[in-house]
């Protein structure tokens, strides 16, 4: 596989022609990804902008609502810190305990040495 792969750089590197191919080909990837790029950022700015427009027709309180959400996103983390307490601490305890049998299991091969 490796050879095939210096065959085809040797190859590329060696006639003028292929390098202005690849290099053609290259820019013509980059044009197309900074196209898709483009389309993707117009689509959310106008979605943005859609948004916004909802928010002043409708006059909601974007800073009420976007606290809410915050608050929400919050209790959500420290029930679910909650829960898995007792797993972390658990964890914990079987990685010291692990630990600790290695060290000793060195410490007896060091001094049997």
């Amino acid at each position: 596989m490796q050879e095939i792969l210096n065959n085809i750089i040797e190859n590329t590197s060696g006639n003028p022609m292929y390098l202005i191919l690849g290099a053609i080909l290259g820019l013509f990837f980059i044009i197309m990804i900074l196209k898709k790029l483009f389309k993707v950022a117009m689509i959310i700015f106008v979605l943005a902008l859609v948004y916004i427009g909802y928010l002043y027709v409708t006059d909601a309180d974007a800073a009420k609502k976007i606290k809410e959400n915050l608050e929400k996103g919050k209790s959500a983390i420290e029930s679910i810190d909650e829960a898995t307490e007792d797993v972390r601490d658990e964890a914990t305890d079987k990685i010291i305990n692990e630990l600790e049998k290695k060290r000793k299991d060195v410490e007896k091969q060091v001094k049997s040495n």
